[in-house]
């Protein structure tokens, strides 16, 4: 029988599940940031339409403007989930 000084599996246990605890909060934060730049990316754009005034005429009970529907819904959310998806990929 040879003694060696090579850790065993139950000697890097903990540093295994410490990787894969730092991992998981990076995961946490990484999907916290997106969800807030793309908030931001709704909300700001180069045109006078805001999300956050659309969301107060949905509150009120008004109904968007045709320039906001077509700007929110037709460029900007679409364009945020392309991003999204090609960031995926790759």
């Amino acid at each position: 029988m040879t003694l060696t000084n090579e850790p065993t599996i139950n000697d890097m246990a903990p540093a295994y599940t410490d990787r894969r605890v730092k991992a998981r909060r990076l995961s946490v934060w990484l999907v916290g940031l997106l969800a807030v730049v793309s908030v931001l990316s709704l909300a700001y754009g180069a045109s006078g339409t805001s999300l956050w005034s659309a969301f107060g005429n949905i509150i009120a009970g008004n109904d968007l403007s045709r320039v906001d529907r077509i700007i929110l819904q037709d460029i900007r959310l679409p364009r945020l989930l392309m991003g999204i998806c090609v960031g995926a990929g790759l």
